[in-house]
């Protein structure tokens, strides 16, 4: 049978043990999982790709959260990735992960579930995507970046890690084509609420959480906690909703721990 075509570009690091794909935030890239594929290529082989139409993966028309899931699916089959992986997520990360677990269950090992939330956005939030998606298309991408900056960040981050404040903007997707922005901003904006999937979720799950996230409320992450039965939550009390960059020593050790017992 022929393989379907892969439009996502990706690392793959490490050479042995479990499969750990890492879903990258919005509007940042996969590279914000560098330090994570660093640490976990040491004890599994860590997958990141980029979303459609951002970083060099190829921008698709009216993309949504479902169709991300299913091309990093294609993106498996076509590298050969047969046996049950780990998916785990960010922000939209998560939903894409959420999506996938859902998709295929069969395909997943474990889950990580990190800031992010299993409901779908309020009429509130659509609205302010689709005004978002409107400034884009009206001034490119680096007025949403600027904005972004302060809500991403905790307040730990943004009064007392101004190294981590550059990195963050490093790292962010400024240069990325309008055009996949605008796209993500619309999945978001359209995705499925998948609460009343989370009680089916059987695999091992992590799910981490800032104490200081302007974007996702504790509140949102404990319901994850409550409903998916085989998981373990962790809270960051100094971290924003960019946990991987703010705290990643303690990230790539809760991640570590879990990815170890998945061998």
């Amino acid at each position: 049978m022929k393989k379907k075509k892969v439009i996502l570009s990706y690392k793959l690091s490490g050479k042995k043990g479990p499969v750990v794909v890492l879903f990258h935030a919005f509007p940042l890239l996969g590279g914000m999982w560098d330090s994570q594929r660093q640490e976990l290529g040491q004890i599994a082989r860590v997958l990141v790709p980029d979303f459609p139409g951002l970083g060099r993966s190829k921008s698709v028309k009216a993309g949504t959260i479902q169709e991300m899931a299913r091309q990093v699916a294609v993106l498996l089959e076509n590298l050969s990735i047969k046996e049950p992986v780990m998916v785990a997520g960010l922000s939209m990360g998560g939903y894409v992960a959420l999506e996938f677990v859902r998709l295929f269950p069969s395909r997943v090992k474990a889950l990580g579930l990190f800031a992010t939330r299993a409901s779908a956005d309020s009429p509130e939030q659509k609205i302010k995507r689709y005004e978002a998606v409107k400034n884009v298309r009206a001034h490119g991408t680096a007025p949403l970046v600027r904005a972004m900056i302060p809500k991403l960040l905790g307040k730990t981050s943004l009064s007392s890690r101004q190294d981590v404040v550059r990195m963050v903007q490093r790292k962010m997707v400024s240069a990325t084509d309008s055009a996949g922005v605008m796209n993500a901003l619309l999945a978001m904006a359209k995705r499925r609420d998948n609460t009343s999937y989370l009680e089916k979720i059987k695999c091992p799950a992590l799910i981490l959480a800032g104490k200081e996230d302007n974007v996702i409320p504790l509140d949102e992450m404990r319901l994850l906690k409550e409903k998916i039965k085989s998981s373990k939550f962790f809270i960051f009390p100094k971290a924003g909703h960019l946990l991987n960059l703010e705290e990643p020593s303690r990230f790539n050790k809760l991640l570590s721990q879990f990815v170890k017992k998945l061998r």
